[in-house]
């Protein structure tokens, strides 16, 4: 029996050591499994939203906006044509028939895998790959700051299944594949202050920037742009270099957002974005992270614009009370607390990025007049920007703040169960906000694809758009290629 006893303690030492240990930069076997583990239960969890590729998706924007336009790229694609005019044109807002004038069209390079699978499937295929990429991106955080197994479990069940990002795709918007991309931005962000800008940092910032574009979140690009903005504002010395990000991802993405301006008159008579909104106040906020909401009780009742009380599912950002309490006390406390903390300068972006998602305070960047600002409506959803931001950070803080902890193994078990709850909350809410569940909630769309959904219109002067878009995202991209190898080799010269 003693034997037996001492076997027990030594495997539980173990198990304690694997996976509440630094990693090194070589994870070791437990780790390493424990990573690929987690990956694993991503899968199943987004399996289980979307049913493996079987989910309802027939209702809401699924329906009016993104199933069709993703039948619409699939018969381009089967026919062999480009996607330039859709003949039911209720999926771009009955503005126009060019497709390719919606900012927010997707027009990734994997569309083309649509020849081999259905609309339902693809988005199955689709919504894992970004996942994954996700994953890649908190792996650098991982590996970067040395978090331990336990540390990373908590960042990667916060970043992939919160509130926020279920509920957004559960409801049809297949454009919220850039907020995967996060964790790649806020690591550039690091990099500019750790290692310092470079050409090739400029280069790397600007495909980032560019694949969200083709990706279709056009407006995840503003968002981030915004954050860019308020951390020139005090880092003047990086302002050249954050100006550069920004012009060049600009130009690398004229393919996507030069034939937009082709429509700017039509969105202003046709007044699709008049209105800004964001949440009641940073109470209805917390309330949101803390409680899980059956779509009829969302916390936006109370606000002063009933007109938008339906709008449910923009106001979800459920993090349950442990999920909650970590970004909270690490999240923002320790951050701004703990001298050693690195990464100061991110705290005021994130604030203020935060604050446009509160009330209407956005109408500051309205007022500008620059038409990617004029076409954010729906602002609460900026929030996601500084909630990743804090969620990293945390971790980091978290990670130092344990380092420093003389626990014992009571408190390691306590930190266990704690984790057991937050994944608790996060399962409870997924079942809930499912789309076979969420779309008991909205009016039925009589939804029926039309046998041919290409028009052929002679279009001269959108196709010359489009060409003079084309040049100018591959001459971008030559340039900086160019600027980069330049750096590159007089560095090494």
């Amino acid at each position: 029996m003693h034997t037996i006893t001492r076997w027990v303690r030594g495997l539980i030492a173990w198990l304690e050591e694997a996976f509440f240990a630094e990693s090194g930069h070589q994870p070791s076997a437990v780790q390493t499994g424990g990573l690929l583990g987690l990956y694993a239960v991503g899968i199943f969890l987004w399996g289980k939203v979307f049913e493996w590729g079987k989910a309802p998706l027939d209702f809401f924007d699924w329906a009016l906006i993104n199933i069709p336009r993703l039948s619409f790229v699939r018969d381009s694609i089967l026919a062999g044509v480009l996607p330039l005019h859709m003949r039911d044109t209720a999926s771009l807002h009955d503005v126009t028939n060019r497709f390719l004038a919606l900012p927010d069209v997707i027009t990734t390079p994997q569309m083309l895998l649509m020849r081999f699978f259905s609309v339902s499937e693809y988005v199955f295929f689709d919504v894992l790959l970004h996942y994954s990429l996700g994953f890649l991106g908190l792996l650098w955080f991982y590996r970067k700051f040395h978090l331990s197994l336990y540390t990373f479990s908590w960042l990667f069940f916060l970043f992939g299944f919160n509130g926020y990002i279920v509920a957004h795709y559960s409801v049809g918007h297949f454009t919220w594949a850039g907020y995967f991309l996060f964790p790649f931005f806020f690591a550039l962000v690091l990099q500019l202050f750790e290692a310092g800008p470079s050409w090739r940092w400029v280069f790397q910032f600007s495909l980032l920037f560019f694949y969200m574009i083709l990706a279709g979140s056009q407006h995840h690009y503003v968002w981030l742009v915004l954050f860019l903005f308020f951390l020139a504002l005090i880092s003047w010395k990086h302002l050249p270099w954050l100006a550069a990000v920004v012009f060049f991802s600009g130009m690398m993405s004229a393919i996507r957002l030069l034939p937009p301006a082709l429509e700017l008159g039509a969105f202003t008579t046709k007044g699709n974005f008049l209105a800004v909104f964001g949440y009641p106040s940073l109470g209805h906020l917390l309330h949101a992270m803390l409680f899980l909401q059956v779509p009829l009780e969302s916390p936006v009742t109370y606000h002063s614009l009933n007109l938008y009380a339906e709008n449910f599912w923009d106001f979800n950002f459920y993090l349950g009370m442990a999920g909650t309490g970590f970004v909270l006390v690490f999240g923002v406390y320790f951050w701004l607390k703990e001298r050693e903390m690195p990464f100061k300068q991110m705290v005021f972006p994130a604030l203020m990025v935060l604050a446009l998602g509160i009330d209407s305070t956005y109408w500051l960047f309205r007022l500008t007049g620059v038409p990617l600002f004029a076409s954010e409506r729906a602002i609460m959803r900026i929030v996601a920007v500084p909630m990743v931001c804090f969620m990293l950070m945390g971790a980091i803080a978290f990670q130092q703040w344990w380092k420093r902890a003389n626990l014992t193994s009571a408190h390691k078990l306590a930190a266990l169960v704690l984790l057991g709850y937050l994944v608790i909350d996060l399962w409870a809410h997924l079942k809930i906000w499912r789309p076979r569940e969420i779309k008991a909630y909205f009016p039925p769309v009589a939804f029926e694809l039309p046998p041919h959904s290409i028009a052929i219109v002679h279009d001269p002067v959108y196709l010359n758009v489009l060409l003079a878009g084309l040049l100018l995202t591959l001459a971008t991209i030559a340039v900086l290629a160019g600027l980069s190898f330049y750096e590159q080799r007089k560095k090494h010269a």
